[in-house]
């Protein structure tokens, strides 16, 4: 049932007991119709009386005339105040409506709304390539820019108030601060399983043992295979006319969150965690996380645990990339 059809029942419902009342009033010996209540008293022929039992006495007719008005007006009232009120709920749900498209469409990865986590937007535009740096004829240009990667920044720590407002489940609690737990940024873990299918693919052109398990490659390539369907990107990329590349795209524009944002936000949030190799004689779970930045205020807590001297500042030369810890 619509709204309309609602609000006229009620109208209905509403002016019926003020009509039962007014017509007592009317006289009983003639039944009116729409036309007879039109017509004013001076419309009637003088030699009509109520006596032919066609027209009632003029006084009669006046004072039938005059509640008929009034009747007219307190419908007429009635009637525009329900619609007034119709009219302003269905003001009310057409704001309600664009408020929850409003809110459908921030939460989109693609219509450049704001993130759940970081608030990053989709405001960035850049153009898909063929060929790049990253994939260089220059093995040892492409492998420096691989090395470069700072997937260490990926690690942060995060108010556990936080987390729970945002129904993330517990991390592992932060060692310097614990109403803080760590987390890893999506975007960083896969560049890393990006690194790992880099390296295994470079040690198998150059008939190189492999160094990285089987059993990661898989994990990795599975986490790739679950992010591209969870982003599901849905950019056309253009083709080329056979029997040139079937899909090239290069120089076609799309829409994407600033990396480098995103890398800011992590750094604001360090873990101060670095990469180790096992064999390194500093190695172990918590050591990893000393490597915080010198104005951090966790300096203290860590060179009270390590007995380090009040001038003691982490060594942040270290390799940023699991590319040169293989067994990390």
């Amino acid at each position: 049932m619509s709204l309309y059809s609602v609000v006229a029942r009620n109208a209905c419902w509403i002016s019926s007991p003020f009509l039962e009342n007014h017509a007592m009033t009317v006289p009983d010996e003639q039944s009116w119709t729409e036309d007879n209540i039109l017509l004013s008293p001076n419309d009637y022929p003088d030699d009509a009386t109520s006596e032919t039992g066609l027209w009632p006495e003029k006084t009669d007719i006046k004072r039938f005339s005059n509640l008929s008005r009034w009747q007219r007006w307190k419908r007429y009232s009635i009637f525009a105040i329900l619609l007034t009120i119709s009219i302003g709920l269905n003001i009310v749900l057409v704001l309600r409506q664009i408020g929850l498209s409003s809110s459908a469409k921030s939460s989109s990865t693609y219509d450049g709304g704001h993130s759940q986590y970081s608030g990053l937007s989709r405001n960035l535009s850049k153009e898909l390539k063929y060929h790049s740096p990253y994939w260089d004829k220059n093995e040892t240009t492409a492998s420096k820019l691989w090395d470069q990667l700072e997937i260490h920044t990926g690690f942060v720590a995060l108010d556990k108030s936080w987390t729970d407002r945002k129904n993330l489940p517990r991390g592992d609690s932060f060692p310097w601060d614990d109403s803080k737990s760590i987390y890893v940024l999506n975007a960083f873990h896969i560049l890393h399983c990006l690194q790992m299918f880099r390296i295994s693919i470079v040690e198998s052109h150059h008939n190189r043992p492999q160094s990285m398990s089987y059993k990661h490659l898989q994990h990795c390539l599975n986490d790739l295979r679950e992010d591209a369907m969870c982003n599901a990107d849905d950019t056309p990329r253009y083709t080329h006319p056979w029997p040139d590349r079937v899909t090239g795209a290069d120089g076609q524009l799309r829409q994407c969150r600033d990396f480098e944002a995103l890398s800011t936000w992590a750094r604001s949030n360090t873990a101060c965690f670095s990469f180790l190799h096992r064999n390194d004689p500093s190695w172990n779970k918590t050591a990893r996380f000393r490597h915080c930045p010198p104005d951090s205020p966790y300096l203290p807590a860590i060179r009270k645990t390590y007995g380090f001297g009040d001038d003691w500042l982490p060594d942040l030369n270290i390799s940023p990339s699991w590319s040169r810890s293989t067994n990390s």
